[in-house]
């Protein structure tokens, strides 16, 4: 086990799970990108991710498709 790893255990032993919402409506593409990086990117790992579009954009959608390709936490 890394320290990395224990020190996460440490501060938060009981690993709560932490909830992400985001609402997606006709987002600039580069900038939905960043954002989805940036909370895959994360290092505590119990988190799941809610993400809804109501956006007209097929870019938008293929982006979100592409994103959530290998990970279960975000839907």
């Amino acid at each position: 086990m890394s320290d990395l790893t224990k020190s996460k255990e440490d501060r938060f032993p009981e690993q709560p799970r932490v909830g992400i919402a985001m609402a997606i409506y006709r987002p600039e593409p580069n900038f939905l990108v960043e954002q989805i990086r940036s909370i895959l990117d994360q290092d505590y790992s119990n988190w799941f991710c809610l993400l809804s579009c109501n956006s007209p954009v097929e870019d938008v959608k293929k982006i979100l498709d592409d994103a959530d390709l290998g990970d279960s936490r975000i839907q």
